[in-house]
């Protein structure tokens, strides 16, 4: 297997994760967001704008 079997072979698994790991992220951010809208009404008893 060549260099440039290997790289078009990586790059085709690539492109089959990508849209999975694209939304893992945002739904790791948007709960990172919550958690931290949640924690600052606790910690200032106001809502997180």
């Amino acid at each position: 297997m060549t260099e440039e079997d290997v790289r078009k072979q990586m790059q085709e698994g690539f492109a089959k994760v990508q849209p999975k790991v694209v939304e893992m992220t945002n739904i790791i951010m948007d709960a990172y967001q919550e958690g931290f809208k949640t924690c600052f009404k606790l910690l200032t008893g106001q809502e997180f704008n």
